[in-house]
């Protein structure tokens, strides 16, 4: 999970120079799908997060392997939430 991060912050890095804040601000902003998938998807990578907490902190649950399952989903729930911060800035270059 850490290198998809690391991958989206070099790359956004550079173009965040060539955006417009102003732009991106209102494209963020007035796109009502874009904030309601974004909450969606935060959402998910928390609560995923956190079953994965309760589940391999507990002595009984951890051997059912549930919690790298949750992982695993808050991981995706995070790449998809980079992918439309990407796909967002892509459009106001």
């Amino acid at each position: 999970m850490s290198v998809i991060v690391i991958f989206a912050v070099f790359w956004t890095w550079p173009h965040m120079r060539r955006v417009n804040m102003d732009v991106l601000r209102a494209r963020m902003f007035l796109d009502k799908k874009f904030l309601r998938n974004n909450w969606i998807l935060l959402s998910c990578a928390i609560i995923f997060l956190g079953l994965h907490t309760l589940i391999t902190s507990s002595k009984y649950l951890q051997y059912l392997m549930i919690g790298e399952l949750f992982e695993l989903l808050s991981a995706f729930a995070i790449t998809l939430l980079l992918v439309q911060w990407i796909r967002i800035i892509r459009s106001c270059e």
